[in-house]
């Protein structure tokens, strides 16, 4: 089945890691054409409200949970495009 996603921004990237988990070839469209959403173009100095160990995906859980911390947005970008990467998500964008 070939499914797409709309947004390249934390649901989508793991919607699309979810659907190729079941098998769907999947089609990730992002009107900025970068990962990370809304938070790749977010204004300068922006710290997420949740720490790390809220945030992030428990699937690719990385340091959080013995470090964690707010991330900036840029920081935030850096970890979903570790996400994409790791994942294979990337390549659908």
């Amino acid at each position: 089945m070939s499914v797409c996603v709309i947004g390249a921004g934390p649901s989508g990237l793991i919607a699309a890691k979810e659907l190729l988990n079941v098998g769907c070839r999947v089609t990730v469209y992002e009107k900025s054409g970068s990962i990370g959403g809304l938070f790749s173009s977010s204004y300068n100095n922006l710290l997420l409200t949740s720490s790390s160990s809220i945030t992030a995906f428990s699937t690719h859980r990385g340091d959080v949970d013995s470090n964690p911390r707010f991330w900036t947005a840029g920081e935030y970008v850096n970890y979903l495009t570790d996400f994409a990467v790791r994942y294979g998500v990337l390549q659908l964008v």
